[in-house]
């Protein structure tokens, strides 16, 4: 981390002082999808749940696992590494669900399964660089720069692009009657 400017600014009493210019930061969860590290909104989160039974609806994408039951309300689980190109540890131990609160015109909640939490860490923009551009199966139109935390690279990822992306969602289910 680099030593902040200075900005001099008047004081209340008129006398100049010297204020250090704070970076605007802001606050990620960090969790895994296979060997990837991702970082996403916390203000994006609704809540995070231990992996439970997901109920499979009947013809659904390969994106929509299915549903679970959370104090009465249905939530629709999404496999966010399917969008990403990504895949996801099989063992569910550790395995989480994020419940996320997108804020959009859908009336309906939205949940990613994940294969591990992190922990909550705050970002400098200075600190976050721009993302690669990369040849191949990784999805770098959700990602929208990288960081480091601990030494390790942290994508940062945007979940609606990354929801919005998956080719599946656009097609119709057996239950669309428009």
């Amino acid at each position: 981390m680099t030593a902040a400017p200075l900005l001099k600014e008047s004081s209340q009493f008129g006398h100049p002082v010297e204020a250090e210019v704070v970076e605007p930061r802001r606050a990620y969860v960090t969790f895994d999808i296979g060997n990837q590290i991702l970082a996403a909104d916390v203000a994006d989160v609704r809540e995070i749940l231990d992996h439970q039974v997901i109920a499979p609806l009947p013809n659904a994408t390969a994106a929509l696992l299915g549903m679970i039951d959370l104090r009465g309300e249905g939530i629709a689980v999404m496999d966010i590494a399917l969008s990403l190109g990504l895949s996801r540890q099989v063992d569910d131990r550790n395995g989480r669900i994020i419940v996320l609160d997108l804020q959009t015109d859908r009336e309906a909640a939205i949940a990613i399964v994940v294969d591990r939490v992190r922990t909550v860490v705050e970002v400098d923009e200075a600190e976050v660089d721009p993302v690669p551009s990369v040849p191949g199966g990784w999805n770098a139109g959700a990602m929208f720069g990288l960081t480091r935390v601990e030494g390790e690279l942290v994508y940062m990822i945007d979940l609606r692009a990354a929801l919005g992306q998956s080719d599946s969602a656009a097609l119709p289910g057996p239950f669309d009657f428009d």
